[in-house]
């Protein structure tokens, strides 16, 4: 049985790609399992006991489907590639990719950005008497945390181009752009489809509401496809090897 094992699992491919993939399958079977052990010890994970419909888990417009867990899961991948990939001495300088892959897939995954912005929300509300303020207006909030983060990122990324070589800029340059990408159908379609319940409830409305998020969605997890898919080619390609 060892030897099966050895043979067809656990030795190393010739093939990049296939070795790619898998230390993905690998990383995130250990992942989920460390996931399910917090779970039973009911720490760090949030919504235990909500109840789920099990119809809703195949709808890609409902929160924590199967949909978007494989986005949760391209997002893991990309920052365990990205992290493969930058600890080659020629991207060294990119090494801001691999962490922003993860904490994105983190607060994916365990909600985090929700909780805070929620918890933000509450104590102006309740501090400052700001509930009905314009600035507490829907998305303020969201816009508010990811300004805060962008304005944390290109901080970073000015660190560390100042002196990076040009193998390292245009690997953050080009993962720059899958990251605007998600921005752009995470945070404006999102934000400019909330701002839709402010002007009624008709069927016009509803059909374009429902454009968005489906254009929300799938956006988000063709980008990170097309990310993934990148890295893996990018990370079999000789040019990288040191």
């Amino acid at each position: 049985m060892f030897n099966f094992l050895k043979k067809y699992f656990f030795s190393n491919s010739k093939n990049e790609i296939v070795l790619n993939l898998k230390i993905c399958v690998f990383a995130t079977i250990f992942f989920y399992f460390i996931c399910w052990r917090l779970s039973s010890l009911e720490f760090g994970i949030t919504n235990l006991d909500a109840y789920i419909l099990v119809k809703n888990l195949y709808s890609p417009l409902f929160d924590n489907s199967y949909f978007e867990f494989f986005q949760y899961t391209l997002l893991l991948w990309c920052s365990i590639i990205a992290l493969k990939i930058t600890t080659k001495s020629k991207f060294r300088f990119a090494r801001p990719i691999p962490i922003i892959y993860l904490f994105l897939f983190l607060d994916d995954f365990f909600r985090i950005h929700d909780h805070l912005v929620s918890n933000f929300s509450n104590y102006l509300k309740t501090k400052y008497s700001l509930k009905d303020e314009i600035l507490l207006s829907p998305g303020f909030e969201e816009f508010l945390y990811w300004g805060f983060i962008l304005f944390l990122i290109i901080i970073i990324f000015i660190i560390f181009s100042r002196n990076s070589n040009p193998e390292s800029k245009e690997f953050l340059k080009v993962n720059s752009v899958f990251f605007i990408c998600l921005g752009f159908f995470g945070l404006i379609i999102d934000e400019f489809n909330n701002l839709l319940y402010l002007l009624g409830d008709n069927t016009f409305l509803k059909i374009l509401s429902f454009s968005l998020f489906t254009l929300e969605e799938f956006g988000e997890v063709s980008t990170l496809a097309v990310a993934f898919i990148w890295l893996v080619n990018f990370s079999s390609n000789k040019m990288i090897k040191d």
